[in-house]
């Protein structure tokens, strides 16, 4: 009887393995100035790949959703007079928006605005700033 978690496998690398490392590895050697700097990069500034990373994946994302919100008529303050979000309000809903609407969960997304380092809504402009700053990493 043959028991799959009592054995180990591994794979020994073919000759056609080591020359797709050996071509990886002959691009780094290509630029070497390329490699250096993001490795000084790296070692000056340990938490770039994740700041990177927050900023490509969460703050630009964001950013470009509360624009697009700020464009319709969702504000820092509530809706804007005579904007399509306003008029499109007192259309369907008049005075009465309906609980966890797509309308109602807008609203409250554009009036949260930026969240500043501590965590608390902030009222904002978008003034088109993208200024924001990853909360810190605990280690």
């Amino acid at each position: 009887m043959f028991d799959a978690t009592k054995h180990i496998c591994t794979s020994i690398p073919t000759l056609e393995g080591m020359k797709v490392l050996l071509a990886r590895f002959h691009r780094v050697v290509e630029h070497p100035y390329a490699s250096a700097a993001i490795l000084l990069l790296w070692a000056f500034y340990p938490l770039f790949p994740f700041h990177l990373f927050y900023f490509l994946f969460y703050v630009i994302p964001r950013n470009l959703v509360l624009g697009i919100l700020t464009c319709l008529g969702f504000e820092g303050y509530g809706l804007r007079a005579d904007s399509p979000a306003s008029r499109y309000q007192s259309r369907n809903y008049g005075g009465f928006i309906p609980r966890n609407s797509v309308f109602s969960r807008t609203q409250s997304y554009g009036t949260t605005g930026i969240i500043d380092q501590t965590g608390s809504p902030q009222a904002s402009s978008h003034s088109g700033s993208l200024e924001v700053r990853p909360p810190p990493l605990v280690v």
